[in-house]
């Protein structure tokens, strides 16, 4: 009858945990940190405006006020706290909301990137992948050949995943994670709230090499629960190729850390044959807001990302930016988020997909050049979506 959780949010363990007053979220005082505990109700950071730190409780919320998440990192903010030119223009209650310009980025970039194969040498590819369960109704007989084509993929892709690790039970709920992972499923308790991952995949021709299941926090982090090889194709530097894909891709977007979790007997290959190192103090109090994917036994390591990607100079700021979107398009370098309505997926992803010379010339520039140059050509300007 107990509906809050009975695992902590910040480290996946049991144990006395204090329970916030507005979600079912609990956490060990101990995993808050320096957090100084209020006497009557207490919120959990999923529960708090990120710019004032106030209560989001509808309860506490002025009947004038709104609550704004931001659909990329899930930062949430009342509507009074933000600048004006950030807020949505139209209905409030809509859901399709972005803090900033980069979650905007990331968001299209990933969103109008999956299913789309990307040519790496030696017969290489590799592909984004996501189970659509955002509700949206498929109008043509091509986007459900992709959503088909995708969720073929990502069954072969849960089988390869299942091969290499044991299966995860939360002992809370029953959630078997590693398929509510791959199909991005949604649920009450933020920590198994798994809504925003993707699946990247190696290929060869038809067969998949490699799995890696990924999520975006915004520019603050990404996280990487789960990785895997196909057996046949083990100790052959697939994972090393998928890895290094992702990590452009992420640097593209601006991402300042990648993060996993990792069990002791691989911490010194993460660390050594990959560039990880196990996670500071300091790091961890950055991503104290930030709702990863946990598991006891398990050491939390991090990548830096930024500081590889070359300084742009002051032209190229203000220069549009590709930032991984397909077809040679991009979004305009604004500081205002550029809120979209629900409708609007659709219409921007005609506009994305429409043909004309310049996306022509891209598709070739990819081919020939490799996701390296495509990922870091960033001075096309073909106008704004």
């Amino acid at each position: 009858m107990d509906e809050n959780d009975d695992t902590c949010g910040f480290c996946g363990d049991g144990g006395e945990l204090l329970c916030c007053d507005n979600c079912p979220s609990t956490y060990h005082q101990t995993c808050l940190s320096d957090q100084e505990l209020p006497e009557g109700s207490w919120y959990c950071h999923n529960c708090t405006c990120r710019s004032c730190g106030n209560p989001l409780s509808e309860k506490e919320v002025s009947t004038f006020s709104a609550i704004l998440k931001c659909l990329q990192c899930g930062d949430s903010y009342h509507d009074t706290c933000i600048d004006q030119e950030m807020l949505p223009c139209g209905d409030k209650q809509s859901n399709i909301w972005f803090c900033g310009r980069y979650c905007k980025e990331i968001f299209i970039g990933l969103h109008n990137h999956v299913g789309i194969e990307n040519f790496l040498d030696n017969e290489l590819s590799w592909s984004i992948l996501k189970c659509n369960t955002d509700g949206r109704k498929l109008h043509s007989s091509k986007k459900i050949a992709h959503m088909t084509e995708c969720n073929t993929k990502l069954a072969v892709a849960l089988t390869i995943l299942e091969e290499c690790f044991v299966r995860m039970v939360d002992p809370r709920t029953g959630v078997d994670m590693i398929p509510h992972v791959l199909y991005n499923k949604g649920s009450n308790f933020a920590r198994l709230d798994y809504q925003g991952f993707y699946t990247v995949i190696l290929e060869k021709g038809d067969e998949i090499l490699c799995v890696a299941s990924i999520r975006v926090h915004g520019t603050k982090a990404a996280e990487l629960p789960f990785v895997a090889t196909s057996v046949d194709y083990r100790r052959q530097g697939m994972c090393r190729r998928l890895m290094d894909t992702i990590e452009m891709m992420l640097r593209s977007f601006h991402v300042e850390t990648l993060v996993l979790s990792a069990i002791p007997e691989l911490v010194n290959t993460w660390v050594s044959g990959f560039g990880f190192k196990p996670i500071e103090d300091n790091e961890k109090k950055q991503l104290r807001n930030v709702n990863l994917m946990l598991f006891p036994g398990t050491s939390l390591l991090t990548k830096r990302l930024d500081g590889i990607t070359a300084a742009k100079s002051e032209e190229d700021k203000d220069a549009y930016n590709v930032s991984g979107l397909p077809n040679g398009k991009c979004l305009p370098s604004r500081k205002g988020n550029g809120h979209l309505e629900l409708h609007d997926l659709d219409l921007l992803e005609a506009e994305l997909n429409t043909e004309d010379a310049t996306n022509a010339s891209f598709r070739a520039l990819k081919h020939e050049c490799g996701p390296a140059t495509w990922f870091n050509h960033a001075k096309l300007a073909v106008g704004e979506v």
